[in-house]
């Protein structure tokens, strides 16, 4: 399964969209589907359209037509789907719409019609020529369906279905897909979501570059500015400051990992010493001036501080208790980890 395979039919928001898509087309519905920063994988998404249909018995062609340089939605599809005889029996008064609508021998009627290159220009024109067309018939009549991919964001339609990938589609999906990717590595569960973490951070959005990094795998942290640098340039990706770009991605990730461990690790130091640091309560912090009096209170940087001193800890657990330490103050101070320090941080 390719990634965009995967996104469209493995990720769950993606795939809601196009089952979305699918439901308004079974009943005979035409859509509009708004994607202003662009459609991930246009093609797997065509194609996953075009499968379903066929698979559910519609023997509907399912054609595609790009409409970029089209100067005239109705003329242009008065052109596709009207043969020379039929062409002849047009009024001047009539509207390429009206025409093809009451035509019996028009093909159109019988297709679903997927129209890419629709944009901010040309948007209104394609879905008032689309509901022209459609408000000609009656609902039980057998008409062309058309798929209309919008690379901006279209008005309310009566006759066309709205909708809108980012209605759908968050920061969310792109790292459940970055996870999905990396999720049969043979690498420790913690390393596989630093992974996915860093390849969703770097994408801003560019799905198809946040599968890419995430293809990379372990290399992608291992030599993280070398790789990158070939991705982006791989995927036609512009950029400026490369480490500046990597090393906030890098932190951003780690943070997400790192500050869960922390308190996780804070809760288990507190339970077992609880008795020892009690002993040591009040505890004043110097910094801020605060009297503590609960070990529940007590930071990371706290119990290092009075483990240190009273040196009541198992020498395990102060090691790792310094790790710990260091790791939330780097973290805190917008650090990168080397790595060879952060797979310590991750081992549970």
């Amino acid at each position: 399964m390719t990634t965009g395979e995967l996104w469209w039919n493995r990720i769950t928001n993606p795939n809601r969209l196009v089952s979305d898509i699918l439901d308004c087309l079974y009943l005979g519905r035409s859509v509009i589907v708004d994607f202003p920063d662009g459609l991930p994988w246009a093609d797997v998404f065509k194609d996953t359209l075009e499968n379903a249909l066929s698979h559910h018995g519609d023997e509907r062609t399912f054609d595609v037509h790009d409409a970029s340089k089209v100067r005239s939605a109705g003329k242009f599809l008065y052109e596709k789907y009207c043969g020379p005889n039929e062409k002849n029996k047009i009024w001047a008064s009539e509207s390429y719409e009206s025409f093809m609508a009451k035509n019996k021998n028009t093909v159109l009627n019988t297709k679903y019609v997927c129209i890419e290159g629709i944009n901010t220009q040309n948007a209104a024109e394609w879905l008032a020529s689309a509901e022209e067309y459609l408000g000609c018939f009656d609902e039980e009549d057998e008409h062309g369906i058309f798929v209309l991919l919008n690379n901006g964001t279209s008005s309310a339609s009566q006759l066309v279905t709205r909708f809108s990938y980012t209605d759908y589609i968050s920061e969310y999906d792109c790292l459940m897909l970055c996870l999905t990717i990396v999720s049969e590595m043979r690498r420790p569960a913690k390393e596989k979501q630093y992974i996915a973490e860093f390849a969703s951070a770097l994408s801003a959005g560019n799905y198809e570059l946040a599968g890419c990094l995430a293809e990379r795998g372990v290399h992608l942290i291992e030599d993280p500015y070398k790789t990158v640098q070939e991705v982006f340039m791989e995927q036609k990706v512009s950029y400026t400051e490369l480490t500046k770009l990597v090393d906030s991605a890098l932190w951003e990730a780690q943070t997400k990992l790192v500050f869960p461990i922390v308190e996780a690790y804070r809760k288990y130091f507190s339970e077992k010493y609880r008795n020892d640091l009690l002993v040591h309560l009040p505890f004043k912090d110097n910094v801020t001036g605060q009297l503590i009096t609960s070990v529940n209170e007590l930071e990371i940087g706290h119990l290092f501080f009075i483990s240190e001193k009273y040196k009541f800890a198992d020498k395990a657990d102060f090691d790792r208790l310094f790790i710990i330490k260091a790791a939330r103050n780097d973290s805190s101070h917008w650090n990168v980890i080397e790595l060879k320090r952060f797979r310590e941080i991750i081992v549970q």
